[in-house]
């Protein structure tokens, strides 16, 4: 199931709000959730990076994969990107870490991270159960790929700053049926 929904900024105490606004304006993105992801931007506070997700707007399978369980899984992995071109580099945040909790209609995903990382933030990875979530912040794209059965589904959306939203999510199924022996 996928559900399009736009979401209205919440707000929050002011140092919550003031850096969930550094996060966004960083990253490209006034809260605008209406990307499939739910992803509404990210603050940094006491050596802790949170991830802000739209609890209006999450994906079933990030819902599932983080609170349907009661805690975060061995099975589930964020990688954050920092740099871009080829200054990638990869901060990959351990699971045993990564804290999650509601509070005013938001999922808060946070972990340890060093300030000065913060700033190289161009990208997420999260591995949740069956999909892939890679949020590129700097082409303000999110591609998402599932795979379940015999099949693979492909969702992509595009963010557009100047009017503040995400593009309608375009989505391809890939069935590759069950591999035949030929003797």
């Amino acid at each position: 199931m996928v559900r399009f929904r736009s979401a209205v900024c919440l707000v929050l105490t002011a140092s919550v709000a003031a850096g969930l606004c550094t996060g966004c304006s960083r990253s490209k993105f006034t809260c605008s959730g209406d990307n499939l992801m739910g992803f509404e931007g990210y603050y940094y506070r006491d050596g802790e990076l949170y991830v802000v997700l739209d609890e209006d707007n999450l994906d079933y399978v990030i819902d599932w994969y983080i609170r349907g369980p009661e805690e975060w899984d061995g099975r589930s992995k964020i990688f954050v990107y920092l740099g871009s071109g080829d200054d990638d580099d990869v901060y990959v945040v351990d699971p045993d870490d990564i804290d999650v909790n509601s509070s005013h209609g938001q999922m808060l995903v946070s972990f340890e991270m060093d300030r000065a990382d913060v700033g190289k933030i161009t990208g997420f990875y999260f591995e949740v159960g069956i999909s892939g979530y890679t949020l590129d912040l700097e082409e303000g794209t999110l591609d998402i790929k599932r795979q379940g059965g015999d099949c693979f589904e492909y969702f992509s959306q595009k963010y557009d700053p100047l009017k503040n939203e995400w593009s309608e999510a375009e989505y391809d199924l890939v069935v590759y049926g069950p591999t035949e022996v030929v003797e």
